[in-house]
């Protein structure tokens, strides 16, 4: 896996890519697929696609790992972080946040190849802005929801956004079983009796302290 990785370590975090999933592990492998896509693909195509190349990296993985389901949810906490984005389909893709992240990082041969996927050139139209910043957009934007990202000095990009409904958002917790009594009772005697600490955490946290400071 390391000849065909797509998304670069962060050099300041180690065993991290720069968009902040652990290298080998589900995260990178999803950020991997998202960097290679051509155009923008659903959670489940996305999902196919990771798990492909996690099987290529000799990495373990269930039936469940690379699921739609799971990978539309790190899809959810990566468009927390502005690295993600749905388009109006509700397909997702990265954003220039994020490509900016890894062609930052990447050899230049590399960030060629994860750069966001050419268009064919529109002609330029040029349009007056009001006193008040105001400008018309195209009619395919009328009523629709837009976001907004500045570029640099003197450049925008606007984009249709696909607002979800509060009421049709998912959360893990809501797909998880309610604890037995025995589970209940043995999970708050261990907040109030915490065990010590085994030798290997002992030695995870040495290893740790080691490496971070």
């Amino acid at each position: 896996m390391s000849e065909t990785v797509t998304v670069p370590p962060d050099p300041n975090r180690p065993g991290f890519d720069v968009l902040r999933g652990t290298i080998g592990r589900r995260p990178h492998f999803i950020h991997t697929a998202l960097a290679r896509a051509a155009e923008p693909l659903t959670a489940a195509d996305l999902g196919r696609r990771a798990g492909d190349l996690a099987r290529q990296g000799g990495a373990a993985f269930t039936e469940k790992t690379y699921s739609e389901a799971v990978t539309r949810n790190h899809l959810r906490s990566m468009r927390g972080l502005g690295f993600a984005e749905q388009v109006s389909d509700r397909r997702w893709q990265l954003t220039a946040l994020a490509r900016g992240r890894i062609n930052a990082t990447a050899p230049p041969e590399r960030a060629a190849r994860t750069s966001a996927p050419a268009t064919p050139p529109q002609p330029a139209e040029v349009l007056t802005v009001d006193h008040r910043g105001r400008i018309p957009l195209p009619r395919e934007f009328a009523n629709a929801t837009v976001t907004v990202e500045r570029v640099r000095e003197g450049e925008v990009r606007v984009r249709k956004a696909v607002v979800v409904p509060e009421a049709d958002l998912t959360f893990l917790e809501d797909r998880l079983a309610p604890l037995s009594d025995r589970d209940r009772d043995l999970f708050l005697a261990l907040l109030d009796n915490p065990p010590g600490p085994t030798p290997a955490f002992r030695a995870a946290a040495a290893r740790y302290k080691e490496r971070h400071g």
